[in-house]
């Protein structure tokens, strides 16, 4: 992080100072060293850059841009790390109401956008308006597998679940999984059942699935797909992939860096562990 910091400011002001401030070059260096500042925790660093990266994708932009729409949705992610939820959720639904206007549907961005505001919901205990936002994505009252690598989960889909898609050969799945196996070791005494579902090709054998499973200290159940496993939760954008199920209805999916502990609570019902 300190190397990625000090090349991120060197181009944030060689940019600023060849093209100017409102470059989308510029802006762009401004929103990844921003982004840069929020993985660290160091939010009142990032907060000021935040705002301004903001105003400035509006005025250069225009209000509904794709652009301007991501530099707000990073103001969201930073209110929700901070733990100003209900503010995170006013700017982030405003990001996503937009985006229905300029995105199709199934528009990548689209989709993390109503990620991001479920993330919002759910942090406040609002499962069921985060389960809207998923149109009653109902997920199937047993998993098709073929085996278990470890464990064997009592599938409950009306049980809160963490559902994690991925695969062995993936070199995602090795930085994502770890993340996967924290929301385990946070929450399965509060009652989040996680479970982890991977194919097995002609790139993963039974031997390589065994192998990053103890290579990554994964300790919850883990199967081989029967088939349907993908087809069953409608997944999309490839792996690794996690679902949150309640009452056997998707209320959220995304990428599992994007996991919030803050979530996950407020899923649960459960003290903040960050606070």
């Amino acid at each position: 992080p300190r190397e990625a910091e000090r090349l991120l400011q060197e181009v944030l002001e060689i940019r600023s100072r060849e093209l100017g401030s409102d470059h989308p070059d510029t802006l762009g260096s401004q929103y990844a060293m921003a982004d840069l500042l929020i993985d660290q925790g160091r939010l009142d660093e990032a907060e000021p850059l935040v705002r301004e990266t903001c105003g400035a994708c509006a005025r250069v932009f225009g209000e509904h841009d794709p652009a301007t729409l991501e530099a707000r949705a990073q103001l969201a992610d930073l209110l929700h790390a901070r733990g100003d939820l209900a503010e995170a959720e006013q700017v982030q639904r405003g990001v996503f109401e937009s985006s229905r206007r300029v995105l199709e549907e199934d528009d990548d961005l689209a989709a993390i956008f109503r990620t991001a505001l479920a993330k919002s919901l759910l942090a406040q205990g609002k499962v069921e308006q985060a389960e809207q936002l998923y149109d009653d994505r109902v997920v199937p009252s047993r998993l098709e597998v073929e085996s278990w690598f470890q464990g064997d989960a009592d599938w409950d889909p009306d049980r809160p679940t963490l559902v994690a898609l991925w695969e062995s050969w993936c070199p995602y799945s090795y930085r994502a999984m770890p993340r996967v196996q924290d929301a385990h070791r946070r929450f399965a005494d509060a009652g989040l059942q996680v479970v982890g579902v991977t194919q097995v090709t002609r790139t993963a054998d039974d031997d390589s699935v065994r192998e990053f499973i103890t290579d990554r200290g994964l300790t919850f159940p883990i199967a081989k797909e029967g088939g349907s496993v993908s087809d069953d939760f409608n997944r999309n954008g490839g792996v690794p992939f996690t679902f949150v199920v309640r009452d056997g209805k998707v209320v959220w999916d995304g990428h599992p860096v994007f996991l919030s502990d803050r979530m996950l609570a407020g899923l649960l019902g459960v003290p903040d562990p960050a606070r």
